[in-house]
């Protein structure tokens, strides 16, 4: 399996590699990444993309990816 996991506007990224550590040592893969808006607290800068394009470039991108079952993915955000 896979987590997606998505940092939120009012997080910081330095604070993922705990919870991708800990992932990782039950066995799952893992994904994360900033998008736009992430730490700017800007709700102009965040609303501006298109969050199904996001999620299907997800996706597309681990249905690429031999080791990932995309029937066993999960998202984390908060």
């Amino acid at each position: 399996p896979v987590v997606v996991i998505l940092n939120s506007i009012y997080s910081a990224r330095e604070e993922l590699h705990y919870l991708e550590n800990s992932l990782l040592s039950q066995g799952f893969a893992t994904l994360s990444f900033d998008y736009p808006g992430t730490q700017t607290h800007s709700l102009q800068v965040f609303s501006a993309f298109d969050v199904k394009e996001l999620g299907n470039s997800i996706y597309l991108f681990l249905s690429r990816c031999d080791e990932i079952d995309v029937s066993r993915i999960a998202l984390y955000g908060q």
